[in-house]
């Protein structure tokens, strides 16, 4: 795990150049094959250690240990958080009170690990990936296709950066229900067609953009959206996104700086 300082600099913040599974002091712990990454409000840095099954933490005062699921047991068990099985989770993200969201890609699942209580429970999807479209409505009747990156906005709703659907889907806090995200959507950087690859993205009011794999997402302090749209080779900047339907009167913003730059699967 490598930390980049505001500077510019890049140090190893934990881990060794060994594929192994370790625990410890967090120079001398080992990882294999880490994908998704979040930092709590605590300090405390979250690691998902995909082929595993298990979410790793590194706390403040530099120890690593396992967080939840269990190494080697693949499946989709909630309950207490070391006793919960994951399928391959992959994109993390913490809210404002360091209850940890994770991606599990392979049942196409979100589950959730309430920090006080440390129970695991699944927040949306129903063990089906939908092909050519994910299903809006319900936690326990909504489907993903696919999902890839995770995040939740200042409100605590958690979005969803749904790849093969082609989809960004919103978890509502207060409901729970999901939704397909309303909005602005415009091209942040990236031209989206080099040589060899081909897009077809639009811009526009997030009902009528397009994406072509929408792979990671961030979330800026006012919930405005930065995704990666992976096949397209561009980032996408959702502009003034409200919850349920609500559009912003705000001006859209340009960025005619980055829009000269290729970019090759983000």
């Amino acid at each position: 795990i490598r930390a980049l300082s505001p500077d510019g600099t890049t140090r190893v913040f934990a881990g060794t150049a060994d594929h192994f599974i370790s625990d410890g002091t967090a120079t001398a712990s080992e990882f294999r094959f880490p994908q998704g990454i979040a930092i709590g409000p605590s300090g405390t840095v979250y690691v998902a250690q995909t082929p595993h099954d298990v979410i790793r933490q590194i706390t403040p005062d530099m120890e690593v240990s396992t967080y939840c699921g269990i190494c080697g047991s693949r499946g989709t068990r909630d309950g207490a958080r070391l006793n919960a099985t994951f399928a391959k989770p992959r994109s993390l993200a913490v809210d404002g009170e360091e209850n940890l969201y994770i991606m599990d890609f392979k049942y196409s699942l979100v589950r959730r690990v309430d920090r006080k209580t440390g129970l695991v429970t699944t927040i949306a999807g129903n063990f089906k990936t939908a092909p050519g479209g994910g299903i809006d409505g319900y936690p326990e009747s909504s489907t993903f296709c696919w999902p890839e990156g995770i995040a939740v906005d200042p409100d605590g709703n958690v979005l969803v950066a749904d790849s093969s659907s082609q989809r960004i889907r919103i978890i509502y806090k207060d409901d729970g229900d999901v939704y397909s995200v309303a909005g602005r959507v415009i091209t942040w950087a990236g031209f989206g067609t080099p040589e060899g690859f081909d897009s077809s993205n639009a811009d526009g009011r997030a009902s009528n953009g397009f994406f072509h794999s929408p792979w990671n997402i961030a979330v800026g302090g006012h919930g405005d959206l930065f995704i990666t749209d992976k096949h397209g080779n561009r980032i996408r900047y959702l502009d003034a996104y409200l919850p349920k339907g609500k559009f912003s009167k705000e001006k859209p913003r340009t960025y005619e700086d980055v829009l000269d730059e290729w970019l090759d699967s983000p």
